[in-house]
């Protein structure tokens, strides 16, 4: 069986954990496990066993998780995808306009 688990980010956190204590418990399956790191932040794969495979996606992918700590970088890095770079930069822009509706303008911008 194969398993592909897609995070935003592999940092110290609740989820990120529990997905590493739950790719532990399937060390005895007969598994192939493979885990794609979103935003690139990649704290804990030191902690992966050796039979993950982690997986790297284009960085015009990065955009889509609507990091504002990295977006600019990220929209200089794809200049040629330019009707992404430019959804991103509005939404990143009204959403600091309106910090209160952050998850519905998120909602927004994926529909």
């Amino acid at each position: 069986m194969k398993i592909l688990f897609v995070v935003n980010n592999f940092n110290f956190g609740g989820p990120q954990k529990s997905l590493l204590n739950l790719i532990y418990e399937l060390k005895d399956t007969n598994t192939e496990i493979d885990i794609i790191i979103l935003n690139q932040e990649d704290t804990l794969t030191k902690y992966l066993p050796k039979y993950v495979n982690v997986k790297t996606i284009s960085s015009k992918f990065s955009i889509l998780m609507l990091n504002k700590n990295n977006l600019i970088q990220n929209m200089l890095k794809n200049l040629i995808s330019p009707k992404l770079v430019f959804n991103a930069f509005i939404f990143m822009s009204k959403s600091q306009l309106n910090l209160h509706n952050n998850t519905k303008a998120k909602q927004k911008f994926w529909i």
